[in-house]
């Protein structure tokens, strides 16, 4: 069972956990001795059922970081700073999607 547009966010969350050199945008993660708070960013597509894709995106974080790493995951909170409408081009998509970030940010968790 996939999250749909939800996968570079994960992809970037293993490489924030494992302190690969490549910087992700949208993941911020604070790592203790045995445990680990995640803050994630999101773009999800007009749409998407927002509840339910964070809760799916949630669980799949918490499950993979302790599967990987062997730390307890204390809190994974989701912001979903902006939906994507698709018929928009990316270009006017990535300049929406700026100037109205601050404004439509929805903060799940």
């Amino acid at each position: 069972m996939g999250t749909r547009g939800a996968g570079g966010a994960i992809a970037g969350l293993a490489e924030a956990v494992t302190q690969s050199p490549s910087k992700s945008k949208g993941i911020s993660v604070q790592m203790g001795q045995e445990e680990v708070a995640i803050e994630i960013a999101l773009v999800l597509n007009y749409g998407a059922r927002l509840k339910q894709v964070a809760e799916q995106v949630r669980q799949r974080v918490i499950e993979r970081i302790e599967t990987m790493t062997g730390l307890s995951v204390r809190e994974v909170n989701i912001d979903i700073n902006s939906l994507h409408y698709p018929s928009q081009s990316s270009n006017q998509s990535a300049q929406e999607d700026e100037a109205t970030t601050s404004a439509n940010r929805i903060r799940i968790g």
